[in-house]
């Protein structure tokens, strides 16, 4: 049974930013704060869009789509020297 898809709230969204933040593994870059995302997110929603997730599927074959991923971990690397 295929689960009808949902608009997601705001608080969908910031729980999905603390989620992700959390279990992110690095790679660099910098995660924005929860309240820019708060701010960015409900910009949109005031715009009258709705947010989901899709299915890839669902995108037709001609069409372009663009995926920003921000997730990353806070910490820095550091090098040791051995000698």
């Amino acid at each position: 049974m295929i689960t009808p898809m949902k608009y997601l709230t705001l608080e969908d969204v910031l729980d999905y930013q603390i989620g992700s933040t959390s279990l992110s593994t690095g790679g660099g870059g910098v995660v924005p704060s929860l309240e820019e995302v708060r701010v960015i997110v409900q910009k949109v929603l005031d715009e009258g869009h709705k947010l989901k997730f899709i299915d890839l599927k669902e995108v037709p074959n001609d069409e372009i789509v663009r995926a920003r991923m921000t997730r990353s971990s806070r910490a820095r690397s550091v090098q040791t020297h051995e000698h």
